[in-house]
């Protein structure tokens, strides 16, 4: 019940009394006014403590969407929430979002209006446009009938808004208020803040992921069998993996494991260089097989950088658990380090080692072949096997 219903309650319920009282005596009419007086200041505070409650219950759920909105670090999933949370907190037909000259998600109403026309209305006057057609006033931009109540609220990226969040034909009473506007532009502020964090947080590991890439072919102009080991690694994974669908966020990682998968060999080369004291080969050839794990040690260990952190560690596990470091099989070898695998070996056969040993494609993939299913993953075997034409030009 809710405060409206408790005051209409209280108010029949006072006047029933008073009835019943006045009905015997009328010098009692004094006594039914005090009665009237006191149901109703007893309604107005049961209201006043119910408007309380309810009130209360909403900013908690205000609090809530908002720490939730505010918690994510993905573009995506800051917009989904803000979406949920909107739905949630006001009931309307359809609440959207504006984003790139395209509306989400893609429903009925994306087709019946000018979006760009309100997105640039918002845009310039840098604030939210409320509309109800109650109010008998024109809309200030062009609305069909069948939209009778329109909140459009902008999402800020520091001093840009490149994005609206848009809520059409309120349910409940009919018509979009002040109190929605305040409560779709709290959550929308939380929603910019977060995006701007997670724009930012996208820039700093694109900074990262540049340095470290600078800092790889700096490394391999030391040694000049390795130029160009780690594009051509790479270039080969991105086909394998475009082959093998992955989609946009996991061809990123697949890319960047793959041109950084032998880092710490290079961190290792680089030690021994400054010891003083001789290394055996046997002593440099263990020295070695810990470059998966020291490449790893070079990249944080949060966002993107885990999932490129196991492409680099788990490159050299292989299919049948005989590799290294951890002896890992079959599918608990992270995919993406799978297909490095594949890419590394290719690579090593057709162009790494030295030029009287270099194999041509198609004996190389004979001889990938021969390692299906003990050392490298059959089905990215298969589909090197698919890719002849676009990686011979990779290896020219």
């Amino acid at each position: 019940m809710n405060s409206k219903q408790v005051v209409l309650t209280g108010l029949v319920i006072s006047a029933f009394m008073t009835a019943v009282v006045a009905s015997d005596i009328v010098p009692v009419l004094f006594v039914s006014f005090i009665v009237m007086a006191g149901g109703i200041l007893a309604t107005f505070f049961i209201a006043l403590s119910k408007k309380r409650q309810e009130r209360l219950a909403e900013m908690n759920l205000m609090l809530k969407a908002s720490q939730e909105i505010n918690s994510q670090s993905d573009e995506d999933a800051i917009f989904e929430r803000l979406l949920y949370w909107i739905k949630r907190l006001i009931k309307c037909e359809a609440v959207l979002l504006y984003a790139d000259g395209a509306v989400y998600p893609d429903e009925e109403f994306t087709g019946q209006m000018d979006w760009q026309e309100l997105f640039q209305w918002v845009k310039k006057r840098q604030e939210a446009l409320l509309f109800n057609r109650a109010d008998k006033l024109s809309p200030a931009v062009f609305l069909p009938e069948r939209i009778v109540s329109l909140l459009a609220v902008p999402l800020r990226r520091g001093e840009d808004i490149p994005a609206l969040a848009v809520l059409l034909n309120e349910n409940d009473k009919g018509f979009f208020n002040e109190q929605d506007r305040e409560f779709i532009q709290v959550l929308s502020r939380q929603a910019s803040i977060a995006w701007s964090k997670a724009c930012s947080h996208s820039d700093m590991e694109s900074f990262h992921l540049f340095m470290l890439k600078s800092l790889v072919r700096f490394l391999e102009r030391q040694d000049p069998v390795f130029i160009g080991h780690a594009e051509r690694v790479a270039a080969v994974s991105e086909i394998l993996g475009r082959k093998l669908r992955l989609d946009e966020e996991e061809m990123k990682v697949l890319s960047y494991a793959a041109f950084l998968h032998d880092i710490g060999r290079f961190v290792i080369l680089a030690r021994e260089e400054d010891e003083t004291a001789q290394i055996s080969g046997e002593e440099a050839r263990v020295n070695v097989d810990e470059h998966p794990v020291r490449g790893a040690q070079c990249l944080p260990q949060e966002g993107i950088f885990q999932q490129i952190r196991e492409g680099i560690l788990y490159h050299h596990e292989r299919y049948d658990g005989s590799g290294f470091p951890e002896g890992l099989a079959h599918t608990a070898i992270p995919l993406h380090a799978r297909i490095i695998a594949v890419a590394d070996i290719y690579d090593a056969m057709t162009r790494l080692c030295p030029e009287e040993e270099r194999l041509n494609h198609e004996v190389a993939i004979r001889e990938i072949k021969k390692a299906m299913g003990s050392l490298l993953d059959p089905l990215v075997v298969v589909v090197l096997e698919e890719i002849e034409a676009e990686i011979k030009e990779i290896v020219k």
